[in-house]
């Protein structure tokens, strides 16, 4: 049993396959989650969040995100 029995990555997220290879257990895709989004720009710790905006913890916010100001 491997992951590509179960899962195909859609083209919207093959920036990830490093990350995700087909030929290990599905649960081993689980682990690498952290890894893959620590890689990605656009976490809270690069972006300035609008007054009275409070995130706690480590958040991926893709850069097209607009957040209001409450």
């Amino acid at each position: 049993m491997v992951a590509a029995d179960f899962f195909d990555l859609p083209a919207s997220l093959l920036r990830f396959a490093a990350h995700f290879p087909a030929d290990v257990v599905p649960w081993n895709w689980l682990k690498a989650i952290p890894a893959a989004l620590a890689e990605l720009q656009g976490n809270t710790a690069d972006r300035t969040l609008p007054p009275g905006v409070h995130v706690e913890g480590e958040v991926w916010l893709d850069p097209s995100v607009k957040l209001p100001p409450y």
